[in-house]
């Protein structure tokens, strides 16, 4: 009998990487054409803040289509993790108003640093065209007034954990798991470095190289990944603001589930 007859629906891995690409170009275009359908408030900061963020979600997954027809890239983990806060964000600030403050505090802290930095470290070039129109000796001070009026009431800095947590136990999930293996590509970390670059090709003996396409059910990850959490995104901000298609998004996010879960299989196979 032959090896894995009960699974001879599964494609080759290739076969599912253009699949995907498909899948995600479909969706991109329906997520804009559907763009239509959000009636929101201009007038209302809850509005704004999860629009606007949508916006970035759908900008970047377009962008993230572009940059994965090429199979030796290196840098689409970076921007799919940054797609992964923005969807942690947009959960957040849908499911709890408040949060938008939580961003707010978090923008000023990030001012508060440059602040001490420039005072720390004067002669820092750098800084040198940002110290002809900002005072910070004076600048500082009053940010850090408003971080403690905010800490009066509780509104602290958004760590990144911080953000997945406010966005639900199931976002939350991803922080240890997808998020990381991102953050390994995305930092550099040296088991990414030498994935990417070093062959052996004879014992105690490494070539190092570069523009090698990427192992294909890395490139199926990327996209199962971006695939999922736009459907996700895209439901939400459609529940959100009643427009009724969030049935339709919800779908796509289950259909993408059981198709990574049968790319998965395959790879197994193979």
């Amino acid at each position: 009998m032959p090896a894995h007859t009960h699974n001879d629906h599964r494609q080759p891995l290739t076969a599912y990487l253009e699949q995907y690409r498909g899948i995600l170009d479909g969706l991109l275009r329906d997520a804009t054409a559907d763009l239509l359908s959000l009636k929101f408030d201009g007038r209302h900061a809850h509005h704004l803040a999860a629009v606007a963020i949508y916006a970035t979600i759908l900008q970047s997954v377009g962008e993230c289509a572009t940059i994965a027809r090429d199979p030796t890239t290196i840098t689409i983990g970076t921007v799919v993790r940054s797609v992964l806060e923005s969807y942690a964000d947009l959960c957040a600030v849908i499911s709890d108003v408040g949060y938008i403050e939580r961003l707010l505090a978090t923008l000023i802290n990030e001012k508060r640093r440059l602040l001490a930095s420039m005072i720390r470290s004067p002669d820092n070039p750098f800084h040198e065209d940002l110290a002809m129109s900002i005072d910070a000796a004076a600048d500082l001070p009053e940010r850090q007034a408003e971080l403690k009026a905010l800490a009066d009431r509780g509104i602290v800095p958004l760590r990144v954990e911080d953000r997945f947590h406010a966005a639900g136990k199931q976002v939350e999930d991803l922080y240890g798991s997808l998020y990381w293996q991102l953050c390994l590509q995305g930092h550099n970390n040296i088991s990414a470095i030498e994935n990417r670059h070093v062959r052996l090709v004879a014992e105690n003996l490494a070539e190092v190289r570069i523009y090698d396409p990427r192992p294909v059910p890395e490139l199926i990850m990327y996209y199962n990944s971006l695939v999922g959490v736009f459907a996700g995104a895209t439901e939400r901000i459609h529940d959100f603001l009643q427009s009724g298609l969030d049935g339709k998004y919800r779908e796509r996010g289950a259909q993408n589930l059981a198709l990574g879960v049968e790319a998965l299989g395959a790879d197994v196979d193979a």
